[in-house]
């Protein structure tokens, strides 16, 4: 049995890879049992790779959960197997456990329950939309405007047409787009071309677009001293996938009720 750890703020993502039998369940047990009494209470199994779990590992999941909720976590379950989700039923346990198609489902169960502010910087940029975008300002044949390179920014918003980044404006002369030239290279109507991450994949999934700037804002961090030169820049896909287009707007659905709950 061989398990993989990911931390995603305060929940703990575990994938397991093979039987969870009596042979391994005390290897595995003291492993998780580990993690518990280290206060990691808020558990993810991804068990979607496990063909087979006995009925004393079974009363093992079932221990855990009442172990951490009594803790004040919980545990959810990603995408049993057909063998694995007929056992549960056999055993009378298909309602006992929560069940999530998916670890990402899985993380927002419990982003339900939870305030943004409580995860690191790091995952609250990432769950809440303020993820790291590259972009790269295109002429009116598709090339690059302003020669080979992109430049960086941070995702401030996420909308089902497009989305708004925030980009540090270097000092004249300090790069090929800077204060001298920022207001007519981004101008509305310009086409650029981006590349960021999808938000919340637990897996390293990057997503391209072809967008048009819709607007420019050079106001909105003037109360913000590291922001003096700061923009935002609104864009409108014009070119994407439509699978990520879809995926995307399913964020920010998901986003929007997740913040609605949390007001």
């Amino acid at each position: 049995m061989k398990i993989e750890r990911k931390q995603w703020g305060n929940v703990t993502v575990l994938t397991f890879d093979g039987e969870l039998d009596v042979y391994n369940l005390p290897s595995v047990a003291s492993r998780v049992d580990r993690l518990i009494e280290d206060g990691n209470v808020r558990l993810v199994f991804d068990i979607g790779t496990m063909p087979f779990v006995s009925s004393s590992a079974v009363g093992y999941l079932v221990r855990t959960r009442k172990a951490v909720t009594a803790k004040g976590g919980d545990m959810v379950l990603v995408k049993p197997s057909k063998i694995v989700g007929k056992v549960l039923d056999v055993l009378g346990l298909g309602d006992f456990f929560r069940v999530a198609p998916s670890t990402e489902e899985a993380l927002r169960i419990y982003l339900r329950d939870t305030d943004l502010t409580a995860l690191s910087e790091e995952h609250r940029g990432v769950l809440g939309g303020e993820s790291a975008i590259s972009f790269t300002p295109l002429d009116a044949s598709g090339g690059d405007l302003l020669g080979p390179g992109a430049y960086h920014g941070r995702i401030s918003s996420a909308y089902s047409d497009g989305l708004s980044f925030r980009y540090r404006i270097p000092e004249k002369g300090a790069s090929p787009l800077d204060l001298g030239n920022f207001d007519d290279v981004m101008s509305p109507g310009r086409v650029v071309r981006v590349r960021f991450r999808q938000p919340l994949a637990t897996r390293p999934r990057y997503l391209e677009a072809i967008c048009a700037v819709k607007g420019i804002d050079r106001e909105i961090y003037r109360d913000d001293e590291s922001g003096t030169n700061d923009a935002r820049v609104t864009v409108q896909y014009r070119e994407i996938n439509p699978t990520d287009k879809a995926a995307l707007a399913d964020f920010v659905s998901e986003l929007e009720e997740l913040r609605n709950e949390l007001s």
